[in-house]
């Protein structure tokens, strides 16, 4: 597991876990959870598509932005209720069972969510051709990205968004440099962070009615690119109890952002090029996969002051993307998911 790749000694070839079978290396240890990482994600997309598409049939209209706030909220929640239960259980128990107990529980509770889609029956999808192969819907994606610059800014909006999001991480290693906290405090962190997704989802419903998502997303980035700054200002010149206050404006930011990211990628598509679209999104979300691994080298080379400095700015350019995606189609305000709806078990 990742706690006892994190007590190796990689200044030798001997690591220093107390790991029951000696013959299961670090290196092996670390290509095994990559392996399951890949395995996961790669489900997860092939479900993330599947969902945008049903939830695109199946929620329209105003029904659809307070569905994607209330979503988020219940997300928060969850998040809330689940950590405090995790705190419990890792006070309670003992390593290695306090994580097998988290396992069984997210398998578990995966399981029965599962039945919610099972009670579902899918709106029937309009389809243009039964026969396309892969290969051509593979070759069509740089004419879809040529052709369509709702998707394409989209995709560069959220990349350069994703700058900032992907840096969050480091705020934590930065004020550990300052040896400003201990390691009971980054369970705050988290908490704060939490809380703020929970608490602003009333304030980003009165913003998606009013604005519709492109409202949404343009205050998020303004949050997003200004928390680097906001960290550095809390880090080096204020008491290190306030730190929480930036995760708090982190989870806000962030709440705000999935709402938004979730409703443009709707709202910019239709039932037939959704799947589609979803996918493409997906695909070229590498700013959450790529620029993880350069930020080391960066914050070694420049520091962290420049990167946080770079990061937003950078961060503040998608808003020109965002101001040209066009989020604003008229539909029915209606949706599949009611009571009277045909298209689902009762």
């Amino acid at each position: 597991t990742a706690y006892e790749i994190y007590q190796c000694d990689w200044s030798s070839d001997v690591c220093s876990s107390d790991l029951k079978y000696k013959d299961f290396s670090p290196s092996l240890i670390i290509i095994l959870i990559f392996a399951w990482m890949f395995l996961f994600a790669l489900s997860g997309a092939f479900a993330g598509i599947s969902y945008i598409d049903i939830l695109g049939k199946s929620v329209k209209g105003l029904q659809r932005k307070r569905f994607l706030v209330f979503r988020q909220f219940l997300s928060g929640t969850g998040l809330f209720i689940s950590a405090l239960i995790a705190r419990q259980i890792l006070k309670s128990f003992k390593y290695p069972s306090n994580y097998m107990i988290f396992f069984f529980a997210s398998a578990t509770l995966l399981f029965v969510a599962s039945f919610g889609f099972i009670a579902i029956r899918e709106k029937p999808s309009n389809i243009d051709d039964e026969n396309v192969a892969v290969k051509e819907i593979i070759r069509s994606i740089p004419n879809v990205l040529r052709n369509d610059n709702n998707i394409k800014n989209l995709i560069i909006g959220v990349n350069l968004i994703g700058l900032i999001i992907t840096l969050i991480p480091f705020f934590v290693v930065l004020i550990k440099t300052q040896d400003k906290i201990n390691s009971s405090m980054i369970g705050n962190f988290l908490l704060f962070q939490i809380i703020g997704m929970t608490i602003s989802n009333y304030v980003w419903l009165k913003v998606v009615k009013k604005s519709s998502y492109k409202g949404v997303f343009k205050i998020a980035i303004v949050l997003h690119s200004i928390l680097p700054i906001v960290a550095l200002v809390f880090v080096y010149y204020l008491p290190y109890y306030l730190f929480s206050l930036v995760f708090l404006l982190n989870g806000i930011a962030f709440s705000g952002f999935r709402i938004a990211s979730s409703g443009a990628l709707l709202e910019i598509s239709n039932e037939t090029n959704r799947p589609l679209y979803s996918g493409i999104y997906g695909a070229f979300n590498i700013t959450f996969s790529i620029f993880p691994l350069i930020i080391g080298a960066l914050i070694s080379s420049i520091g962290y002051v420049p990167l946080f400095i770079g990061a937003s700015f950078f961060s503040l350019l998608s808003l020109i993307f965002i101001n040209k995606l066009n989020c604003n189609k008229q539909e029915p305000d209606q949706t599949y998911l009611s009571d009277k709806n045909p298209y689902i078990n009762t």
